[in-house]
């Protein structure tokens, strides 16, 4: 999948963002009062081990795609 095109370009910058911010609502020491994102909070920390396995794996597979 070693492809140089805008699109597979556009996919990386897009998993690098929602990677970027998945990490940032993880580690956020801020409170949210919105009580739909306290439940998405209470989800990604109870995934948290899933999350950055998968954010470790992505961010491998992009290097190596970026060969």
């Amino acid at each position: 999948m070693s492809e140089n095109t805008t699109s597979g370009r556009l996919v990386n910058i897009v998993t690098i963002l929602v990677s970027l911010l998945t990490i940032g609502l993880l580690f956020s020491p801020a409170k949210f009062e919105n009580e739909g994102m306290d439940f998405l909070l209470s989800i990604l920390r109870g995934f948290k081990f899933d999350i950055l396995f998968f954010l470790i794996l992505m961010i491998v597979i992009w290097k190596f795609d970026s060969i």
